[in-house]
């Protein structure tokens, strides 16, 4: 039973060597299952094929190991929106300090204590210190004035 038992392990490992080697030529409903020898792959590519982490971003990046990180080539890079400068002035506050233009309309940013109520009317959110900050939307933050 010895040399049956052998032949048969032997066959299942020969079986078994050449399914592996085939499984890429030939897998059901996948005509498209090989790389072409002649194509290339990015380094994206290969970074993915290796398990690394992709991260979801526009575009898509992946992440080396070795901290290393590469960009997906086919996607393309967001629209960046042209950069807005605004003259430097100054406006002059009433409490004597003084604020200049914030982009992207290049208005000039609210005094400190000026349109601290008008900011919280508007729902934008404050900051529980004190005295209260509250931050419009382009990121101006305004102070509460404590009466003395």
């Amino acid at each position: 039973m010895k040399p049956i038992a052998l032949a048969i392990i032997t066959l299942l490992v020969l079986a078994s060597t050449f399914a592996f080697l085939i499984r890429d030529l030939w897998l059901p409903g996948d005509e498209n299952a090989t790389i072409p020898p002649d194509m290339e792959l990015s380094e994206f590519d290969k970074c993915i094929a290796d398990g690394n982490p992709m991260m979801k971003s526009l575009p898509a990046q992946c992440a080396w190991p070795n901290g290393t990180v590469v960009v997906d080539p086919t996607m393309p890079e967001p629209p960046v929106a042209d950069p807005v400068a605004c003259t430097m002035d100054a406006k002059i506050c009433p409490d004597g300090s003084a604020v200049g233009r914030v982009p992207p309309s290049c208005a000039f940013a609210p005094c400190p204590g000026d349109d601290f109520l008008a900011c919280e009317a508007a729902g934008n959110p404050v900051m529980e210190s004190y005295p209260r900050q509250c931050r419009w939307e382009n990121g101006t933050t305004v102070t509460e004035v404590i009466p003395e």
